[in-house]
């Protein structure tokens, strides 16, 4: 049917009646939640109601009703964790059916999926239970003893700092990510700010800030992994990254000769090749060497970020698994990080001033580390992210 044109009235008419045909198709739920944006941004509204209020309203359950049947699994874990914490007792059949996905789905395991049937479980008990909360969480223990025991408490909105894989998880699910901070007025030499956005002076490469703060790293998020153990870590002061990795055109603005790729294999060369502004692909001594001619040209302090930097940027606050969410997806390199960051797990891994035990170079990134906290000492070249720390 196509909407009247002869007046702003006939249009208002004619949308307000396809609302109400809406609404009507399907009680209870909320029709404009689906077309908020992506899914990125409907996760952030579930957790954000999870994290803001503490009982719902008639708009809530709306959301999350239809957050339960959402074609996202990442929406639908965040709505189950919503509804026991704002204790929307009328979503309970809603919660029992939501639909999780299986291991071996987006990169989860076995374990992961258990923590996941397991929350459903517990959110489910509690919305059923006319007893208080600690009777509630007496039927979980006896009817769900392999959980982790203090699994029901964070979904009963008690406040704890993940230290396990489990409690990690939770974390990254129910935690909305922060807003990008808002730029330091003091700039470091090299940096200037256009339209509220931060740039290498004089030219087009863009720089995300990461702001001090505490951040969540690490994470045994598999046995095979390279990652380390959870940890809290406090970023003393804040640091501009760059958004993606340098291609040749970035250095040339800068005044400098751009290098040659380095030899590279043969697979990082096939993904190269089918792109259109492939990034640099250096050693480790060449990366030094470019951060310490740009450094010379712009009269600035040129770096690699630390891996800790880097990983943080990549990462955020809320602790996920991947710069996009908490599940594995196809890479185009287009994935951003809740601070903008790009490219980080394709097409290539980034260099990172930080060495490790033995004294190899350690890289984050690239199509086979997607992980923000996954780290390697196996690249002989990689791309290049620079980095300016402020005063």
């Amino acid at each position: 049917m196509t909407a009247p044109t002869d007046s702003p009235e006939d249009w208002l008419r004619h949308e307000s009646a396809q609302l109400r045909a809406a609404r009507a198709a399907r009680p209870g739920h909320s029709i404009l939640f689906p077309d908020l944006g992506d899914a990125t941004v409907r996760r952030q509204v579930v957790r954000w109601m999870a994290s803001e209020y503490d009982a719902p309203t008639p708009g809530i359950l709306e959301v999350l009703r239809t957050a339960l049947a959402d074609q996202d699994w990442e929406v639908r874990a965040s709505a189950i964790i919503a509804a026991a914490r704002l204790h929307a007792i009328t979503l309970r059949s809603a919660v029992r059916e939501a639909d999780l996905p299986s291991a071996g789905q987006f990169g989860l395991d076995d374990i992961d999926v258990q923590l996941l049937i397991g929350m459903r479980f517990i959110a489910a008990t509690l919305l059923g239970a006319a007893e208080s909360a600690a009777d509630a969480a007496a039927i979980v223990a006896a009817d769900f003893p392999m959980l982790h025991h203090d699994l029901g408490a964070l979904v009963q909105r008690q406040p704890c700092l993940p230290t396990t894989r489990l409690q990690l998880l939770l974390h990254a699910l129910l935690t909305p990510a922060p807003l990008r901070d808002v730029l330091p007025e003091q700039l470091p030499a090299g940096i200037e700010v256009r339209d509220d956005r931060a740039f290498i002076a004089g030219t087009a490469i863009e720089m995300t800030w990461l702001a001090p703060g505490r951040f969540i790293l690490g994470g045994d998020v598999s046995p095979d992994s390279d990652t380390a153990a959870i940890r809290h870590w406090v970023l003393p002061r804040g640091i501009f990254i760059a958004r993606r990795p340098l291609v040749a055109t970035d250095i040339a603005q800068c005044g400098v000769q751009p290098p040659a790729n380095d030899d590279l294999g043969a697979e990082v060369q096939l993904r190269l090749r089918m792109m259109t502004d492939p990034p640099v692909m250096l050693t480790f001594p060449h990366a030094v060497e470019v951060c310490e001619a740009l450094s010379a040209a712009l009269d600035a302090n040129v770096t690699l970020p630390g891996a800790d930097e880097l990983e943080c940027a990549a990462r955020s606050a809320d602790g996920r698994r991947y710069p996009w969410g908490n599940g594995m997806q196809r890479l185009t390199g287009r994935e951003l990080s809740p601070l903008n960051l790009e490219r980080f797990a394709a097409p290539a891994p980034q260099w990172t001033s930080t060495r490790a035990a033995a004294g190899t170079p350690v890289t984050l990134g690239g199509p086979t580390s997607p992980l923000c906290a996954a780290r390697s000492t196996t690249h002989a070249c990689a791309a290049l992210r620079i980095a300016i720390h402020a005063p």
